[in-house]
């Protein structure tokens, strides 16, 4: 996956999660993550403009934010069995497009990602805790915001809280590492 995505203005989260969602999305469908990862990787190409269609209509316009809230309208249509009505379409500007699948688990992860990207949900995807200038947390900062306004911690809880944020920053870690930026071919 190339780095020269472009993340249009009405996306939600900082272009630092999109990245590293995207990236991450990427790479467990390449490792063989299944349908839910390869929608999940479609969705993030369709709104960063490296694919061309909707990853469930299929429509050839987009991503505007209006058509993005559609083609997530339309998966969670897909998922509950239903047909998505024309006031809807109305409501949004855009033409109605139909889907063009009806695989659940597709659909499912298409809403997900269309949904934290425009802010209605949470994130689909697990990434890295990082700093503001891109660096990874270290286990000492996540503990410092855990016990951040906790007073009169005991022993055994700062502990406890010490072992989360171990784990976390562990995490974060091998999560970065997933997200790296693929070296541009020659």
């Amino acid at each position: 996956m190339s780095d020269q995505a472009v993340i249009p203005f009405w996306v939600a989260p900082s272009r630092l999660e999109v990245e590293d969602a995207h990236r991450i999305a990427h790479a467990v469908a390449r490792d063989g993550g299944g349908d839910r990862w390869q929608a999940r990787a479609a969705a993030f190409d369709w709104v960063t403009g490296r694919q061309d269609t909707g990853p469930v209509t299929c429509r050839a316009d987009g991503p505007s934010e209006a058509i993005a809230r559609g083609e997530m309208l339309v998966a969670d249509c897909v998922v509950a069995d239903c047909t998505m009505a024309a006031e809807m379409w109305q409501r949004l500007g855009v033409p109605p497009a139909a889907p063009a699948t009806n695989h659940r688990a597709w659909c499912d992860a298409v809403a997900g990602v269309l949904g934290w990207l425009l802010g209605t949900r949470r994130p689909p995807i697990r990434t890295p805790r990082r700093n503001p200038d891109g660096t990874v947390m270290t286990a000492a900062q996540l503990y410092a915001e855990k016990a951040r306004g906790r007073h009169c911690l005991e022993p055994e809880d700062r502990a406890q809280l010490r072992i989360a944020a171990d784990v976390e920053a562990d995490v974060s870690r091998r999560l970065a590492v997933m997200a790296s930026p693929v070296p541009a071919s020659r």
